[in-house]
């Protein structure tokens, strides 16, 4: 249950942290053109919402842990990826130069941002799929008592996503600080998946003999 807690939480909110300012730093951070950015960011949406039915047979024959583990794994390369391109001691410089670099840091800008979307496919469509799963395992039988598990882990995700929505609407840093701001959250769900052990199961599915230890796990 912590896990499908936590990925959940973080797999919103890191990707608000990054794609909501992303159209104005790439276009006055990165000089990119508005339609260029309006349609990276439309490649990340479509990406989003694109592979759900394949997700959903990758988490059935892998499980939820080894699916949140891959989308945790993308996440990490695209905040390192677009701190990179922001920091003057990095990719930045070639940007302030121009010319061949300057549109090659323009690109890997735009890919990470893409890619990012299929990072929060596989945490977000993961996580949920744990959640009713670990929900009954600690012993919420019926609707009602799942309904309520599912009101509480989405009180929480949208908690967090209103902080990092007013974090991300003031953000013009170009990303220096997208690392140093999203390491907790990212080490968190590492931490958790640590803790947690894979179980192999089918999608969402709950062995009779589990109890709340196994789900808390």
């Amino acid at each position: 249950l912590r896990l499908a807690l936590v990925a959940g939480v973080v797999s919103w909110c890191v990707m608000l942290l990054i794609t909501v300012p992303a159209a104005a730093i790439a276009v006055t951070s990165f000089g990119l053109s508005t339609p260029a950015a309006i349609r990276a960011l439309q490649a990340h949406d479509f990406l989003m919402n694109a592979p759900g039915p394949m997700t959903a047979s990758l988490v059935g024959r892998l499980g939820a842990h080894a699916a949140i583990a891959a989308g945790l794994a993308i996440y990490v390369v695209c905040v390192v990826g677009l701190w990179a391109c922001g920091s003057s001691l990095l990719l930045y410089e070639d940007v302030e130069a121009g010319g061949k670099p300057a549109r090659m840091v323009q690109y890997l800008l735009i890919g990470l941002v893409v890619v990012l979307a299929l990072g929060w496919n596989l945490m977000w469509l993961a996580s949920t799929s744990a959640l009713d799963a670990a929900a009954r395992a600690v012993g919420a039988t019926s609707c009602a008592q799942i309904a309520k598990v599912r009101t509480a882990n989405e009180f929480l995700i949208y908690s967090f996503c209103v902080a990092f929505l007013l974090v991300s609407l003031v953000s013009r840093d170009r990303y220096k600080d997208v690392a140093t701001t999203s390491a907790p959250f990212l080490v968190a769900v590492a931490v958790a998946l640590f803790q947690a052990r894979p179980s192999g199961r089918a999608y969402g599915a709950v062995r009779a003999d589990d109890g709340p230890a196994a789900a808390l796990a």
